[in-house]
């Protein structure tokens, strides 16, 4: 069983940067090594950075509904970033998203309740 790598990193951005009136706090998740796209394109999946956003989304509606609306998310080319106004929901989520990159399984329970219509 391969180990999936992630690169996972976090940002404060000003005001105005993403939201006008306040501070937001932003995640950015991609696929972090070879192995881990191969085993992506293996799955039929493009190990792009949409496909890491249907993950997340997937992610946010099983496992943080109490976060429910307090995420703003784009991807990318091989990049998705995660904004919010809050810094907490930001760790939570990225907590989560490490918890589900434990191992193959978590990541494929993911990708099992991704939306078509996210899912490259």
């Amino acid at each position: 069983m391969r180990q999936l790598d992630f690169v996972i990193s976090t940002h404060a951005y000003k005001p105005g940067t993403v939201y006008e009136d306040a501070t937001c706090y932003g995640a950015y998740i991609e696929v972090g090594n070879d192995e881990t796209y191969e085993w992506f394109q293996e799955q039929g999946l493009e190990g792009n950075g949409y496909t890491v956003l249907a993950l997340v989304d997937a992610l946010c509606r099983l496992d943080l509904g109490d976060d429910a609306g307090q995420y703003q998310m784009e991807a990318e080319a091989d990049n998705t970033w995660v904004y919010s106004r809050e810094q907490a929901p930001i760790e939570r989520l990225l907590a989560k998203f490490r918890e589900a990159a434990q191992n193959q399984a978590g990541i494929q329970r993911l990708i099992e309740h991704a939306r078509d219509e996210l899912l490259e």
